[in-house]
């Protein structure tokens, strides 16, 4: 049985998230379509948390995106058709998860990860491809473990990054060479139990088309809440 985010990871999660998107937390907790405006900005961003689904960019593109319905908002070709004008160019699109102290007896960590250094990051993330390199976002965050192989070479890296002092984003990358033998899990866990250390909320972000990743995430505990949809807008 999955156990339900708490009352307090849920605050937590939207108010990040309220943050980050440059409104009122009383607003995300509303359901429904809020609209918030981003001054000068080449980038379009629909978020979903729960019930609630919030369209930020530039005015041009609030416009274009008004009349779309809930579900087309987060529906990728009918996002991308109502921009049209702006010159469009998806950026990605994800599901979030999140998890709390309670994932503890869950992902206990283990004892084969090692600290990472930056040679074992580029060696991990050498073995993958540039999409998959910029979805884990590992070279952004300061705290990384590694799994190594067998011959001890990293085989999979992992990390966390703190967002407005309250949420770790992770980061998880295996070798191409190296999946199918659990080591997203092995070194995420590890991951996962050094970031509660500090944060009382993590968040996993796997893109849509990454089942592996979700798998991965699910497995630890994380329970899915929402998703987003980045757009750049290439007409200046």
């Amino acid at each position: 049985m999955v156990t339900p985010l708490s009352r307090s990871t849920l605050r937590t999660v939207r108010r990040v998230w309220a943050a980050r998107m440059g409104m009122e937390l009383r607003d995300l907790r509303r359901p429904g379509v809020q609209h918030v405006e981003w001054f000068g900005s080449d980038v379009t961003v629909i978020l979903r948390l729960g019930d609630a689904i919030v369209v930020a960019g530039p005015d041009a593109a609030l416009d274009a995106l008004r009349e779309l319905s809930e579900p087309m908002l987060l529906d990728e070709p009918a996002l991308l058709r109502a921009l049209v004008g702006l010159d469009p160019v998806l950026i990605g699109a994800a599901r979030l998860s999140y998890a709390d102290s309670s994932m503890r007896s869950v992902a206990p960590g283990t004892p084969r990860t090692r600290r990472a250094s930056t040679a074992d990051v580029e060696d991990v993330l050498s073995r993958c491809t540039l999409a998959e390199q910029d979805e884990s976002g590992l070279r952004e965050m300061g705290v990384r473990c590694v799994a190594p192989d067998a011959a001890g070479r990293a085989a999979a890296a992992a990390g966390h990054e703190v967002w407005e002092d309250e949420m770790a984003h992770l980061g998880v990358a295996v070798a191409v060479d190296q999946r199918g033998r659990g080591l997203a899990q092995e070194v995420a866990s590890s991951a996962a139990i050094s970031a509660l250390d500090s944060s009382p909320v993590l968040q996993w972000r796997s893109s849509v088309t990454n089942r592996a990743s979700a798998r991965t995430a699910d497995r630890l505990g994380f329970r899915e809440m929402g998703a987003q949809i980045a757009v750049d807008l290439r007409r200046r």
